[in-house]
């Protein structure tokens, strides 16, 4: 547990530039390789192609959110000119 303990005190202020992750704007946005793993849950991994299509039924509905949202914007500005 001292590992653990020790490895949460360190603050990410002290972390190098290198090291520290990129903040949310800046990370990459887009469809990861479907094999990749990006998980593993007790030793098992998980790809990303099994967590999209587990999530698939939410990202459906917030992309739909998302292009009724960017028209009522661009509705909105356009009677502003």
């Amino acid at each position: 547990m001292r590992k653990y303990s020790a490895v949460l005190a360190r603050s990410p202020s002290s972390w190098s530039p290198a090291s520290r992750p990129a903040p949310p704007s800046r990370r990459p946005i887009g469809k990861l390789d479907p094999k990749m793993v990006v998980a593993k849950v007790s030793g098992k991994p998980i790809t990303a192609g099994e967590l999209d299509e587990k999530i698939k039924p939410e990202l459906r509905k917030l992309e739909a959110q998302y292009q009724e949202r960017l028209h009522e914007l661009r509705k909105g500005s356009a009677r502003l000119e």
